[in-house]
């Protein structure tokens, strides 16, 4: 399966550093797509941030995103804590897992997305894990709540994933907090590519 990735994430305004990361990975059969929001922003969050990453990075990529989103649970408690989504891409389908206010998207394919309520490293009740039939030509958008949730999503279904991303961005960002946006097309033969950032 052919994937196309793109995805912005750029600190509040005034701040050098981001609370808000976004961690791309592939292996033979996978490929996850995460976005991680801090509390708050500043160092302290860019920090929980940095351990977050360090962790998606680094631990072994089950198929079930419920699975990662549970070890990235304990991996941050003991820090102020954070929200994520988190997406597992193979050729069976889309498996993802939402805890607090990052939101997902998706766009020609049916994927029943639910969000878990709670902060990673704290506090969450219960960590359900949802799956759906990955299509040619779908498209699953990932953000923070630094992008508006209003953002008008149908309005660049029609551009490719590049393009997508920085019009959203730049129409729905929100300059006082820290911001994400992450795109992932499940491209056809002839639109082949992915951002920077594949391990």
């Amino acid at each position: 399966m052919n994937l196309e990735i793109e995805y912005l994430c750029e600190p509040a305004r005034g701040e050098l550093r981001s609370g808000d990361v976004i961690v791309v990975r592939r292996d033979e059969e996978r490929t996850m797509l995460a976005v991680v929001d801090s509390l708050g922003h500043g160092d302290r969050a860019a920090d929980v941030a940095d351990v977050a990453a360090a962790h998606l990075r680094e631990a072994t990529m089950p198929t079930d995103a419920g699975e990662m989103m549970g070890s990235l649970h304990d991996a941050l408690k003991g820090t102020r804590g954070a929200a994520a989504s988190i997406c597992i891409v193979g050729e069976d389908g889309v498996s993802g897992c939402g805890v607090g206010n990052v939101e997902i998207r998706t766009q020609g394919s049916n994927v029943p997305v639910f969000l878990n309520p709670g902060i990673l490293g704290q506090h969450v009740r219960q960590m359900r894990a949802f799956w759906g039939e990955a299509r040619a030509g779908s498209r699953l958008v990932l953000f923070s709540d630094g992008v508006s949730a209003r953002a008008r999503f149908d309005d660049v279904r029609h551009l490719p994933a590049a393009e997508a991303c920085r019009a959203l961005f730049e129409r729905s960002r929100k300059d006082h907090d820290d911001a994400s946006l992450a795109i992932l097309d499940l491209a056809p033969q002839d639109r082949i590519g992915t951002r920077g950032g594949l391990v």
